[in-house]
Order: C-alpha cells, then sequence, then structure tokens
C-alpha cells in the first residue's frame, strides 16, 4: 500500500522561515570587500561628478565665449582638442584660472576632490597609509562617548585637578577602571591612549625598556611613573600625596631631595660645602 500512497511535508511555512535567516545571517556575514562605512553609492558619485564637470564649465565659460579665431573665420577653437591651434589659449585660460583664485567655481582653490575619494589602506602598500585614517575615528567617538558619561557622574573633589593619568598594565590591589574613575570624580582626566599632554603614568609593575628609556632621556615635560597608592592614599587624605614616595623610575639626573630625621633619611646638610 505504501507504493501507491504520497505524502506532502508542509513545508511551505518553513522555506520562508528559512530564507529570512538566511538573508539575516548573509548580512551579518563578513565581507572583507564590502565598501567601508559611510561609502557613497554609485548614484552618488555620478551626481558628484557631474556637479564637478558643470562647475568646470561654468568657470571656463568666458574663455570659451572669447576662443574664437581671426574674423575671416567663424569657427570656434575646442579648449580640450590637443593640437597647435589649441596653444595659444592655454595662456588665456591659465591668466583666468589664477585670476579667480577666490572665486568658489575655481577648481584649484576649492576642489572637492578628497570629499569624493575614499582613503583606503592596503596590506600591498606595506608602511604607505592614505591620509585621513579611519583607524583615529573609533578612538575619538569613544574617548567623548566616555567623557560624556564622565560628565554626567559629576565631580566630587578637586584632589587631582590638572592631572592626565595613562593607566599602564597591571594594577595591584585594584582595577584599570576603578583608577579611571577615581581620577574623574578627583576633577583629573584619565587617558585612554597615551599621548603628550600625560602628566602621570599609573602602573604596578616596572615599564619596558624603550618606555623607561624615553621617560627618563625625553627632554620635554617629565612624566610622573607612580604605583596605584598615590591614587588611593591622595583620595584616602583628601590631597595629592608627593609623587617620589610612589615612584617606580627615579632619574639619575636629579635625584629626588628627601629631608628627614637621620633615622629615615640621610639628612642634607646644607652648609657644607
Amino acid at each position: 500500500m505504501d507504493k501507491y500512497l504520497f505524502r506532502t511535508k508542509p513545508g511551505g511555512a518553513r522555506g520562508a522561515f528559512n530564507s529570512n535567516v538566511g538573508e539575516k545571517r548573509q548580512a551579518l556575514r563578513f565581507n572583507p570587500f564590502a565598501p567601508p562605512i559611510g561609502a557613497k553609492t554609485d548614484k552618488e558619485r555620478r551626481r558628484e561628478a557631474a556637479q564637478g564637470k558643470a562647475r568646470a564649465d561654468k568657470l571656463l565659460a568666458p574663455v570659451r565665449t572669447a576662443a574664437v579665431l581671426p574674423s575671416n573665420s567663424s569657427a570656434s577653437v575646442s579648449l580640450n582638442a590637443p593640437g597647435p591651434s589649441s596653444a595659444p589659449l592655454q595662456k588665456p585660460l591659465r591668466n583666468h584660472i589664477l585670476n579667480s583664485l577666490t572665486s568658489e567655481k575655481n577648481p584649484i582653490t576649492h576642489s572637492s576632490a578628497y570629499e569624493r575619494s575614499e582613503p583606503t589602506s592596503s596590506v600591498a602598500t606595506g608602511h604607505q597609509r592614505a591620509e585621513g585614517r579611519r583607524s583615529q575615528m573609533y578612538f575619538k567617538s569613544r574617548n567623548t562617548k566616555l567623557r560624556d558619561q564622565a560628565k554626567e557622574r559629576g565631580q566630587e573633589n578637586d584632589v587631582f585637578r590638572g592631572c592626565v593619568v595613562y593607566v599602564n598594565g597591571y594594577m595591584k590591589g585594584t582595577t584599570d577602571l576603578e583608577v579611571k574613575r577615581i581620577v574623574g570624580l578627583g576633577g583629573g582626566r584619565a587617558r585612554y591612549v597615551a599621548g603628550g599632554d600625560t602628566t602621570h603614568i599609573v602602573t604596578s609593575m616596572p615599564l619596558s625598556g624603550s618606555k623607561t628609556e624615553k621617560h627618563l632621556n625625553s627632554n620635554g615635560r617629565k612624566v610622573h611613573i607612580v604605583t596605584p597608592e598615590w591614587i588611593l592614599d591622595s583620595v584616602r587624605l583628601s590631597k595629592r600625596q608627593p609623587e617620589w614616595k610612589y615612584n617606580i623610575v627615579e632619574s639619575k639626573v636629579q635625584g629626588s631631595l628627601r629631608l628627614g630625621s637621620a633615622k629615615e633619611n640621610v639628612a642634607i646638610d646644607l652648609a657644607e660645602e
């Protein structure tokens, strides 16, 4: 009997569901050849190219009007036509462009080529990078959001006013997030990438040899490399503590002057020559 009986499974709804799932998976799947975020479509590129051509035609209109052969000939000369006939027109064309540098229609001083281009970075070019790096956009957006969140939390004191702190590596007894939160509440600012305006580097481990050499031999502003205890003690005592007590790296160029009793430190006799 099974030979003459046929059964059809209700797969219509399931097929529709599977097709939607497939489209979603295809959209979420990583595509290495996908256009970058903010890339312009072909329609937008064609429209911008047409606008650029219209601007160039409008700029060259006065020169094209004056580009007429002597009175015995009524034929006009094309600026785009190669050959000796277009050579006399190069000078008036150049003068017209140079005399209209302040005009918004000038293609030299008001070019929109950079806006219409898409900077890319390819592994085939090695160290060469395109202008307008897109990698910095993420960090700028991230830092802006974090600063806005810090403003919403408010400020409790001014212990770390003027301090720009960069957290580097392991934090003994606390975490990097806690240190950044305390610095923000104390009126300071936490950097997420080391920069030139950094005043303090907080870490519990010694820096690498290259970083140590950079901070000791740099001619710019000296950066204090301190332990997390400097942050915690300053908050606990409600007063910014001296950095030399918590130094990780001490410069041999200018030693720290530690004045105190003979039991704790070697006293400095100022009268001794």
